[in-house]
């Protein structure tokens, strides 16, 4: 049985998990009415869009469900997230993003990390540059006209703490000078599937 001093003891370990429970609650509800002010510019998806995508990693589905959500489709799994709308510019761009690190107490089965935004450049020479700098680590899919999508997925090495799988998802629409490109090099527009759905 356990003794008065024990009880105490638990009953005052909960309240205070409970109450920094409540104040994280507060804190982030706080966090997303600011984030609901914050207007979405230079996003990529619009309503009934759904873009799927495959590369070495697999097959990737991505659709519009809001202003602010999407959803998911990979590697057996399904997902709506509700992404971030950038207040300012980060490095050059605007759009979404889910940057995914917003556990406490437990970590997640899966890691998603999210980005969808236009991508303003001046010349081929910025694009070609762009789609290079990540190329050892994302397999970009892309269509003649700059509809840019990355997709990775980094398995947890076995001697680390980590457990969870972590995907990297960013769908761009490259501009060049306020129009869309011609004519990439290196497009597979066999590989990346725009599909529109009116109500």
């Amino acid at each position: 049985m356990v003794d008065a001093a024990r009880r105490r003891w638990i009953a005052g370990t909960l309240s205070l998990a409970g109450s920094a429970a409540a104040i994280g609650q507060v804190s982030c509800a706080k966090q997303a009415a600011v984030r609901e002010v914050v207007r979405v510019r230079e996003a990529v998806l619009g309503p009934g869009e759904r873009i799927t995508a495959t590369n070495k990693f697999g097959t990737i589905s991505m659709s519009y469900v809001s202003e602010r959500e999407r959803k998911f489709e990979f590697d057996g799994r399904t997902a709506i997230r509700k992404l971030i709308a950038r207040p300012d510019r980060f490095m050059g761009m605007l759009g979404l993003y889910d940057p995914a690190g917003a556990w406490v107490f437990a970590p997640p089965k899966y890691r998603l990390m999210v980005e969808e935004a236009e991508r303003h450049f001046d010349n081929y020479n910025q694009i070609y540059a762009a789609l290079y700098e990540s190329s050892a680590v994302v397999d970009w899919v892309y269509t003649g006209d700059g509809f840019v999508m990355g997709y990775d997925k980094v398995l947890p090495p076995p001697d680390h703490r980590v457990d969870f799988d972590t995907y990297t998802v960013d769908l761009y629409q490259f501009y060049l000078k306020g129009a869309k490109p011609t004519g990439l090099r290196g497009a597979r527009d066999l590989a990346i599937r725009l599909e529109r759905h009116t109500a």
